[in-house]
């Protein structure tokens, strides 16, 4: 694909978020934005990227890059798919 060709180019968004939320350690990085919330609330954010053209929506469902990942994390994002 040539660099000027952008019909093969997909909008996408990445969104740093936590379903439920979670409790920040001050001081310890943290992403500056993070959504939180229930699922429906997340579903509405998700839903909002679809609205402005991204065709696919990347989760991270961690605040912290460095932090371990809560298993119930996937499980409960997994629940976005039924609202969307």
């Amino acid at each position: 694909m040539p660099w000027g060709d952008t019909d093969e180019i997909e909008d996408s968004a990445a969104i740093a978020c936590v379903p439920g939320g979670w409790d920040p350690i001050p001081g310890l990085f943290s992403e500056p934005e993070v959504e939180t919330g229930g699922v429906e609330r997340l579903a509405e954010v998700v839903g909002g990227y679809a609205d402005a053209g991204a065709g696919h929506v990347i989760l991270s469902l961690s605040p912290d890059p460095f932090a371990e990942l809560d298993p119930a994390l996937l499980e409960k994002a997994a629940k976005l798919l039924e609202l969307l």
